[in-house]
This record gives C-alpha cells, structure tokens and sequence, in this order.
C-alpha cells in the first residue's frame, strides 16, 4: 500500500486567509484553508516544488480531519458531517467541528495558546505535468485527511483565536492579493 504523501513538511511560498476558531452555540469549530490555489511549496525531496491549482484535488468519500496526520487521533470526519470541505477562489477551506473529546480539547487549547500554527493535508498524487524550472502542477490528487500542526504545512495558513483571527485574516488577504500582483507585474517585465 502506498504511504500517503504529506504536505506537512513543505512551506508553501505566499499568504492566505487565516485559520481561525470560530465558537458559537456552544460549538467549537476549526475554520481555514488546508490548501492554497496557486502557491509554490518549497524544493522537495523529489527536486521539484509543487503547485495545486482548482480543480487538481479529488476527495476521498471519507476524509478525516486529523492531528497531526495520526489515523490514532482522529478529530472529525465527513462521514459525520463534523468536517466539511468547500474550494472557493482561494483554495480548500475547512471547517473542523471539535467533539469534547480529549483529542478536540487538546487541540482546541493548542490553537488557542498559539502552540499550533497551521494546518496541513494528505493523500496520493496521480498526476502531474511539468512547469516552469523545477515546479511541477499537481493535476490530479486524491486527498484522504486535512491536520491540524504545530507547524505550518503552508505559510499561508495561520490559527488563531477570537477578535485577532479576523484581524490576521484580513492582514493576510491583504498580502495575497499583493503577492499575486507583484507576481503579474514581474511578468510582464520578462521578455518575450
């Protein structure tokens, strides 16, 4: 059986909307991207940098949202409903409704003391098709589970708690949109 291949080691080049904890009627729920449309990771071990643009991920029917990428901790599934995928323009947001469990409190006060910083997300790679220098864009990705980390799987995605989620969230839409503009203008500076 194939090990699934990870993203939780990579950094991806760029920011995103933060992740953020979202509390209400007595619920605790996890919000964010796990994948960012567009970014670059960092060299791999393979010798190339990957890229996931819309429409190159294909979910599994049951995806579990994990710690860490450990099957042994499982916070939420979309079996149940307590995980829920959605792609939009920027990428695949989540959101992670925590049980009380040991498992979703733990996690629950890691992201909220800061501890963990990120999230990350797993599976197999079927397809690719060579870009640019050493990047490659993934064309076809079965995904099976989205983590939660203490350590980025992306820059781009951050977890945070309360009022300073939305003030991260905005500052970091704020650089995308730069980044993605600084990229265009050096484009168009290129010769033909």
């Amino acid at each position: 059986m194939d090990r699934p291949e990870q993203y939780s080691a990579f950094r991806f080049v760029g920011e995103a909307p933060a992740t953020q904890i979202v509390e209400q009627d007595g619920g605790r729920t996890l919000v964010g991207y796990a994948v960012v449309w567009g970014a670059v990771s960092d060299l791999r071990a393979d010798g190339f940098r990957h890229r996931f643009n819309r429409g190159s991920i294909l979910w599994a029917p049951t995806v579990h949202a994990l710690w860490a990428h450990s099957y042994a901790s499982p916070l939420a599934s979309t079996a149940n409903k307590s995980l829920v995928i959605g792609e939009d323009d920027t990428g695949v947001r989540v959101e992670i409704k925590l049980d009380d469990t040991t498992d979703g409190e733990n996690t629950l006060k890691r992201v909220r003391s800061g501890l963990v910083a990120g999230m990350s997300f797993g599976g197999r790679r079927i397809g690719f098709t060579r870009a640019e220098g050493n990047v490659i864009d993934i064309t076809r990705f079965v995904a099976t589970e989205v983590s939660v980390l203490p350590n980025p799987s992306m820059a781009e995605t951050v977890i945070s708690a309360g009022d300073q989620a939305v003030e991260k969230m905005r500052a970091a839409q704020a650089r995308t949109t730069k980044n993605k503009l600084d990229t265009i203008r050096l484009a168009m500076l290129r010769p033909a």
